[in-house]
């Protein structure tokens, strides 16, 4: 119970600039200036507690939404630390989703390594396992690669070796000749079966 004796004008000036302080809060916020809030907010002697200079905008949205559902048209300071709180909370929420999510993605992006790790170690272990056959196929293919690199300058090479034939119109005149020699072969050939 207060007594009109313990008032004093110290302490009713003192009372007077808190609640000005406070009204102008009430002021800044209808001003809708996140800035200007964020100033009124911080005034030494208003005393609200847990201001955090990053969360300026959600201040200002947290009090304005406390102004709008209050009929009396002005927050009291209780209020106005209610309203600070309730944008505190919103914030550490919002950022432990974005941790959580941030640790999800992390995760995924771990075990998407370790599975791509897993298939490149088993396909390298196959190979492993087959090296033998992966040499003779390398080797193979080399192979294939390098004849069919040569293979034009292996055919021109071997057709100057060989020795150029007359044309047929060169034998038309030994015909005779040509026909006893082959009659003599089948000859001879035939001779050397029947001994055998």
């Amino acid at each position: 119970m207060i007594f009109v004796s313990d008032l004093r004008y110290e302490g009713i000036q003192a009372l007077t600039e808190f609640l000005n302080l406070v009204a102008r809060v009430n002021l800044a916020v209808r001003g809708r200036n996140p800035e200007d809030v964020w100033r009124r907010l911080n005034a030494p002697d208003l005393n609200l507690e847990d201001l955090e200079a990053g969360r300026r905008d959600r201040y200002c949205e947290a009090l304005l939404s406390a102004l709008k559902g209050k009929e009396g048209g002005m927050l009291t300071h209780s209020e106005l630390q209610a309203a600070v709180d309730r944008a505190n909370d919103e914030a550490a929420r919002a950022g432990a989703t974005q941790m959580s999510e941030a640790a999800v993605v992390f995760l995924q992006s771990r075990a998407r390594g370790f599975l791509v790790r897993q298939r490149l170690f088993a396909m390298l272990q196959h190979y492993y396992d087959r090296e033998g056959m992966v040499v003779r196929a390398q080797a193979g293919v080399r192979g294939w690669l390098a004849r069919r690199r040569w293979r034009g300058a292996i055919m021109e090479a071997a057709r100057r070796r060989r020795p150029r034939l007359p044309p047929l119109s060169h034998y038309r005149g030994k015909e005779k000749s040509i026909v006893a020699i082959q009659r003599a072969w089948r000859q001879y050939k035939n001779k050397v079966r029947t001994h055998h």
